[in-house]
């Protein structure tokens, strides 16, 4: 038999603070990379959405997407500074 290392929980384990502090450092250049020319001209089109140009659809839909992203990266990495927080007060 062999003896098996206790498992220890991955840096990369959901809800780590290190890992949102990445992706939050990953964020804008995934952004400038949205907004490329090469990446905007695959929505160069006749095509429309209630006739809105479909182009004019991916670029606010992009830009409204990465603010929800940067908005929920704010909020857990604010968590546990709320919750320590909360722990000094005074009862």
């Amino acid at each position: 038999m062999t003896d098996r290392p206790e498992r220890t929980e991955s840096p990369w384990a959901a809800g780590t603070p290190r890992r949102w502090r990445d992706l939050a450092m990953i964020l804008p250049a995934f952004g400038l990379v949205l907004f490329m020319p090469p990446v905007i001209g695959l929505f160069v089109s006749e095509y429309a959405l209630f006739g809105v140009p479909s182009i004019v659809v991916y670029v606010f839909g992009a830009w409204a997407a990465l603010i929800a992203v940067a908005a929920l990266i704010n909020r857990r990495l604010s968590a546990p500074a709320r919750s320590r927080a909360d722990d000094e007060r005074p009862p």
